[in-house]
């Protein structure tokens, strides 16, 4: 067997890429190119949300909603949900009146305590503040929790809308008679939109011409309403677009087409608008144009791939072995990101955290000053119920490990261009490094269990996944696949702890193959591939896991000096 894994080292490029300093990730949206929403920095977010009062009163958001999304340039389901975004906001684009987009990359350093103070733990994260949302004091409004698509989003804004009550205009008309409908309204002439409840499209309308419509108020009521049903005395369904008076006049729109949209609702109000006032010798009201954008491409889906877009130029860039560079970095970006992302850890949360550090103290090999600190803060975890993030970075730093400012450097996860692998590649790196430590470790230990609820080592990391890491369908999918496991069994040993952690990362590799995320000089392939590892298939193309174990044992094995390696050097 030794002489097996020494073949196997000899077989593998043991040389190191050169680290290279992190540069911060290409933002996915574009202030001047991606209309209706704002690009906010750490210098432009206070000024964006919160801008300054004339009258010196204490700085709030405006009178308008705004849907703030927090998001991590890294993570792969934000970089899929970036183009629905954009077309959310290019749908929303005539409600900018009463309600704005914006967004913000939690991947910068320098964005990490704003994203903090909005409780912001995994991504995307969108957020809603309501009008006149004061700055200082405690976060308010309220998180969205709705699905990430399209239309998920476009309804939880008008669920949210209707919820706030503003506009007030969105609500739908109190039961009663259309004559009781008119208190409080200055004008004499209204377009009112009927429709089934549950529906949205009268809410859209209202938003979209709400404040350009000097001679018609806007209203919304639903069919339920019997009385105002009655009072319309259509003879035929009541849902449509209305046109009444106070002087009770009633007219119902005739659209030229079946199914009128939203735009042919807003066409119709603003010609009956400038009739109004041509009929009062007013000239019409000057309408800006939504300047609403062409609609782009969507990326191909993970897994699929596109008849009409060419083959990406795949130049495959050499694997090469474990380099303790890039475990360094990881946990600097654990640190100082991820966990630094809950206030406070108690519970459940401490537990996984305590769990964690105690596998990287027992199984990898970092350097001073890295390994003082991480036993430190295992004794100091151990210790305690409770704690709080600033204290545990503060800790790290005491002993030499500053991870708000230590550079990230990447090795041989280092990516074509920035954004691309990096840290979750360093991520994959340590948990295989981790998993084949423990295997190192028990070998010969009959009883070692990787799904000990205090010491195993894929309990640990399912504990740090599903409490710590923020890309949430990136988190949801491993602990899918971790629950499944746990579901089976609850002793795993650390050979197939090895070999389970290989597979679900192959499967992982299968499913983002051709996805957006991917970097082009890196493919997504089943590894080790056979340029690597010749024997590690049969003759009829499957896996032989005797010899992927010993080829992992190799590849993740910490060659030559591990300070240097971490240093750059």
């Amino acid at each position: 067997m030794a002489l097996l894994l020494a073949v196997l080292c000899l077989a593998l490029p043991l040389t190191h890429a050169a680290p290279v300093v992190d540069q911060p990730p290409p933002s996915l949206y574009n202030q001047t190119t991606d209309v209706g929403i704002a690009v906010l920095t750490a210098a432009s977010f206070n000024q964006t949300l919160f801008p300054p009062d004339a009258e010196g009163a204490a700085p709030a958001t405006g009178p308008l909603i705004w849907f703030v999304q927090f998001y991590n340039s890294w993570c792969g389901h934000c970089q899929r949900f970036a183009p629905t975004f954009k077309s959310l906001a290019n749908h929303t684009l005539a409600w900018t009146r009463h309600l704005r987009l914006a967004v913000m990359d939690c991947a910068l350093r320098d964005h990490a305590p704003l994203c903090n103070h909005y409780n912001v733990q995994s991504f995307p994260t969108m957020h809603f503040l309501p009008p006149h949302t004061p700055r200082d004091g405690p976060p308010r409004g309220e998180a969205y929790v709705g699905p990430h698509t399209e239309a998920g989003t476009y309804h939880g804004i008008l669920d949210y809308v209707e919820k706030t009550g503003f506009p007030a205009e969105c609500a739908a008309l109190p039961p009663g008679a259309l004559d009781a409908q008119w208190e409080g309204v200055k004008e004499t002439q209204m377009a009112l939109v009927v429709e089934a409840a549950g529906e949205d499209q009268g809410k859209d309308v209202v938003l979209s011409v709400l404040g350009q419509t000097p001679q018609l108020a806007v209203r919304r009521a639903t069919s339920v309403n019997a009385a105002l049903v009655a009072s319309l005395d259509s003879g035929q369904s009541a849902n449509g677009l209305w046109f009444i008076s106070k002087s009770g006049e009633k007219k119902k729109h005739q659209f030229a087409v079946k199914d009128p949209k939203v735009h042919d609702y807003v066409a119709a109000i603003f010609a009956e608008d400038d009739r109004l006032a041509a009929s009062q010798n007013l000239p019409a009201l000057a309408r800006t144009p939504v300047p609403y954008a062409q609609a782009t491409a969507r990326p191909t889906p993970a897994g699929t791939t596109s008849k009409d877009a060419p083959a990406k130029p795949h130049i495959a860039a050499p694997l090469r072995p474990l380099n303790m560079t890039d475990l360094h970095s990881a946990l600097v970006y654990l640190f100082s990101m991820e966990i630094n992302s809950h206030s406070h850890i108690a519970g459940a949360d401490l537990a996984a955290l305590h769990l964690f550090t105690g596998l990287l103290d027992d199984l990898i090999p970092f350097p001073s000053p890295v390994y003082n600190a991480v036993q430190k803060l295992r004794q100091t975890l151990q210790s305690t119920d409770q704690t709080e993030a600033a204290s545990i970075i503060n800790l790290l730093k005491e002993t030499g490990l500053d991870v708000e400012h230590a550079p990230l450097q990447w090795a041989n996860c280092q990516g074509s261009q920035s954004g691309k692998r990096g840290y979750p590649c360093a991520l994959w790196q340590l948990f295989h490094t981790l998993t084949l430590r423990y295997y190192e470790k028990n070998r010969e230990n009959a009883e070692a269990n990787a799904l000990a609820k205090e010491s195993g080592v894929l309990r640990g990391i399912f504990g740090l996944v599903g409490r710590f890491f923020s890309c949430s369908e990136c988190r949801d999918n491993f602990m899918r696949e971790a629950n499944a496991l746990s579901s089976q069994t609850e002793v795993l040993s650390p050979r197939n702890a090895v070999l389970w952690l290989w597979r679900v990362h192959n499967g992982v590799n299968k499913r983002l193959a051709g996805d957006v995320t991917e970097d082009d000089n890196y493919p997504k392939q089943q590894f080790p591939p056979a340029t690597l590892c010749p024997g590690c298939r049969d003759a009829d193309g499957q896996w032989r896991e005797d010899e992927v174990l010993q080829f992992l044992r190799a590849f993740y094995a910490v060659h030559g000096n591990a300070e240097a390696q971490a240093t750059g050097s």
